[in-house]
């Protein structure tokens, strides 16, 4: 699969296929072939990766009863695999092209000049394999990845949060957004790097789409100010808006 992706795609689209087999498939490319398209390219160290490849839960690639969280001697191991497959491989690999004027970051345009460009764009990517959506998720410019984050495909939607290019901003917008999948949020609420941002984390504990024992962890990381706002929100949980009140009226308590 790692010489010929199109072979995980056949899987994937063959009804017979059973649910550990697809959700071993589905790993393949969460994991392993994000991890050989990013080590490819240059783009990002192995640690960087490795964190990356660890922020994406386990439970959403597996729906075994036990969840496990992946081990660094398995990362170690795909890494091992990819080198050892690109070293020894005496076979033609299939080689994954993708326009040059998709992986390039572009100035702002006027709105309708956008538009078209979008719309054109979106075309594009609509005839695209999954091999290769996700590529493009990988190393993409943000017009590319605005679209693939919506993506029907789950894998596809976690590889651009896999994108070395990713910015900030894009996840403080995406931390926010009630329209991203579950699992967007959920990848987000793991990821050591982004929840140093304050932003983040206040995005995380005021969406209805964060499970609420993460929501909660989030809004004790808050400033009274904020906590106080989210108290009044009738757009936040009722049960995280419950948990703001408690944490006023403790912080309420201590002070008198």
């Amino acid at each position: 699969m790692l010489k010929d992706p199109r072979i995980a795609e056949k899987l994937l689209s063959n009804p017979s296929l059973s649910l550990v087999a697809r959700n071993r498939v589905e790993e393949f490319f969460t994991r392993n072939f994000a991890a050989k398209v990013l080590l490819e390219a240059g783009v990002a160290s192995e640690e960087e990766i490795k964190e990356k490849i660890t922020t994406i839960p386990r439970e959403v690639i597996s729906e075994e009863q036990e969840v496990r969280e992946t081990k660094e001697s398995e990362l170690d191991e795909i890494f091992s695999k990819i080198k050892h497959e690109a070293e020894e491989s005496q076979e033609e690999e299939i080689k994954i092209e993708i326009p040059e004027d998709l992986i390039i970051e572009k100035e702002e345009e006027g709105e309708e000049s956008k538009e078209k460009e979008l719309d054109s764009l979106y075309k594009q990517i609509n005839k695209m394999s999954v091999a290769e959506k996700i590529k493009l998720a990988l190393l993409g410019n943000k017009e590319a990845r605005d679209i693939l984050i919506k993506d029907s495909n789950k894998i596809v939607v976690l590889s651009v949060l896999q994108s070395p290019k990713i910015t900030m901003q894009e996840v403080r917008s995406l931390a926010q957004s009630k329209n991203v999948r579950d699992e967007v949020i959920k990848t987000i609420a793991k990821n050591r790097q982004w929840l140093k941002d304050y932003q983040v984390r206040f995005a995380l504990a005021t969406n209805p789409k964060t499970p609420p024992s993460m929501a909660l962890r989030f809004l004790n990381t808050l400033k009274e100010n904020d906590i106080r706002k989210v108290a009044k929100d009738k757009n936040v949980s009722g049960f995280v808006a419950r948990a703001a009140k408690r944490i006023i009226n403790v912080h309420e308590m201590r002070r008198k």
